[in-house]
C-alpha cells in the first residue's frame, strides 16, 4: 500500500469525480484510475462505486470503514514528510553549580538560546556531587563543577582557574586593586562559605580559627552579596563572583597577602556520550572557547 494511492482515494471521496481529483493533484486520470486499483487490490476489497452512467463516485461499505483509516495515514505521512525536513535537531543538557551559573556563563545561555539552527536547551543547576551523579547517568551532557570526584565512566579536565580574593561593600577602585594581610581579618566578621576541597580548607583553618562562634556559614550566592552589605563584614570568593559583584553592585575586591590555592573549574562529560549530542557538545565548545573569566 503506497501513500500515492491512498492520496488518490482521498482526492476521489472528496470530488466525488475522477476527472477533478486528476486536476487537484496534476495528474491524468488513467494514473488516478491505476492508483485506485493498486489500493483495492492491495486491500482485498473494492472502496469505490463507479461505473458508465454514473456521474458521481460513491463509497462502499468497505470503503466508508476504510476512509477515516485513510485520512490518519495520509496526516500521518505530513507530519513524518515535516519531520524528515526539520532534520536532525540539536539538544543539550547542561549542568552547572551556582556560583558560575550566576557570574560566568548568562552569556553563554543566551548565545546558545539564540543559535541557529535552535537547540533544545536544559539547564541544570546542582551542587557538584549531584552533577556528577547527573553525567554518570548520562541525565546531563556535559557539566562544571568546581572539585574532583573519582568516577570510572566519566571524563574530567581543568576548563579554567581563578585567584581566591576578599570581597567587602564598598566603592569599585579603578586602580588595581590592593592586597589585605590575612592577619588584617578578623574571623568574627567573615560571611564563610565552605568552598570545594580540602586544601581550601586546610588554608583557611591555618588562619582563622574553625570554631569562631560568630562567624556567618553560607553557601548561597545571593545570600553573600546581601550580607556583605555590612561594611564590617567579608568574604573569600573566587575571581569571577568578585569581579561579577563589582560591576552589578557596590562592591570592591582586594588580594590577600598569602592566598589560598586557585579554585579550578572542571569540565565533566560521560567518556561514552551520546552521539546525538555531538553536533550541540560541538557548538557548545565554539561558544566557551569566548568565554574569560579573569
Amino acid at each position: 500500500m503506497q501513500i500515492h494511492d491512498i492520496q488518490a482515494f482521498l482526492a476521489v471521496v472528496q470530488s466525488k469525480n475522477m476527472t477533478r481529483a486528476a486536476e487537484e493533484l496534476y495528474l491524468s486520470q488513467s494514473t488516478i484510475t491505476h492508483r485506485l486499483k493498486s489500493l483495492e487490490v492491495s486491500m482485498g476489497v473494492t472502496l469505490l462505486d463507479r461505473g458508465r452512467g454514473m456521474k458521481n463516485i460513491y463509497l462502499t461499505p468497505a470503503g466508508e470503514d476504510f476512509l477515516p483509516m485513510a485520512e490518519r495515514w495520509n496526516a500521518l505521512w505530513k507530519e513524518t514528510e515535516f519531520l524528515k525536513k526539520q532534520g536532525d535537531k540539536l539538544s543539550l543538557s547542561f549542568g552547572t553549580v551556582e556560583s558560575l551559573n550566576l557570574c560566568v556563563f548568562p552569556s553563554l545561555f543566551l548565545s546558545l538560546s539564540q543559535h541557529t539552527p535552535r537547540i533544545k536547551l536544559k539547564i541544570h543547576t546542582q551542587h557538584t556531587h549531584d552533577l556528577y551523579s547527573l553525567v554518570e547517568r548520562r541525565e546531563v551532557d556535559i557539566a562544571f563543577v568546581l572539585r574532583e570526584i573519582f568516577s570510572p565512566n566519566i571524563k574530567k579536565e581543568p576548563w579554567r582557574n581563578a585567584p581566591m580574593v576578599i570581597l567587602k561593600y564598598g566603592s569599585t577602585a579603578k586602580a588595581k586593586q590592593p592586597t589585605i594581610s590575612n592577619t588584617e581579618l578578623d574571623a568574627n566578621d567573615e560571611v564563610y562559605t565552605p568552598w570545594s576541597g580540602a586544601n581550601f580548607t586546610l588554608w583557611h583553618d591555618k588562619w582563622w580559627d574553625p570554631a569562631c562562634q560568630y562567624r556567618i556559614i553560607v553557601t548561597g550566592v545571593n545570600l553573600i552579596f546581601t550580607l556583605l552589605q555590612d561594611s564590617q563584614k567579608w568574604a573569600i570568593v573566587p575571581m569571577w563572583l568578585a569581579q561579577h559583584a563589582t560591576m552589578n553592585g557596590s562592591f570592591r575586591y582586594y588580594y590577600l597577602s598569602d592566598p589560598p590555592p586557585d579554585m579550578i573549574c572542571y569540565k565533566i562529560t560521560h567518556k561514552f556520550p551520546k552521539p546525538s549530542t555531538q553536533k550541540s557538545l560541538l557548538v557548545l565548545n565554539k561558544y566557551l572557547s569566548q568565554i574569560n573569566i579573569l
